[in-house]
């Protein structure tokens, strides 16, 4: 069943020594015009198929299955971070607006303070100035 799933290869990749039925000779600098590696006397350019990779395995399937998950990690991280640095920065404006208008708050009632205090001496100042008036009439 697995055999009907897998492409067709040259019986010499399939059949070997090793419990995989794969010999590969590695050669030296300069002793094979081919890529320097031989897989049961064929080399390994000859080998390449469409649907077969010698690098391909559980192994890298797992990395890349583990670089996938990272990628996807790092991309929704990516997401949350500038969500959150937008909500800080709403955040911010929020609070000097909020700033702003008590600053013009309290200048108002400050001035409202200067006023009213400005009133009261005036007022006192009347009052002093009746109460002389007063005492005035009465010592006469």
């Amino acid at each position: 069943m697995m055999d009907q799933m897998l492409p067709e290869y040259p019986e010499e990749c399939r059949m070997g020594p090793d419990s995989r039925g794969i010999t590969m000779v590695e050669y030296g600098y300069g002793d094979s015009p081919s890529q320097g590696y031989e897989l049961n006397g064929l080399p390994m350019h000859s080998l390449k198929h469409e649907h077969f990779k010698l690098e391909d395995g559980p192994v890298n399937f797992m990395m890349n299955k583990e670089e996938e998950r990272r990628r996807v990690r790092r991309e929704r991280n990516k997401v949350a971070a500038s969500k959150c640095r937008n909500k800080r920065k709403e955040h911010i404006k929020h609070l000097m607006k909020e700033s702003e208008e008590l600053e013009n708050k309290n200048s108002n009632l400050q001035n409202e303070i200067n006023t009213l205090q400005s009133e009261i001496k005036q007022l006192e100042s009347m009052l002093d100035s009746h109460r002389c008036s007063m005492s005035c009439k009465v010592t006469n």
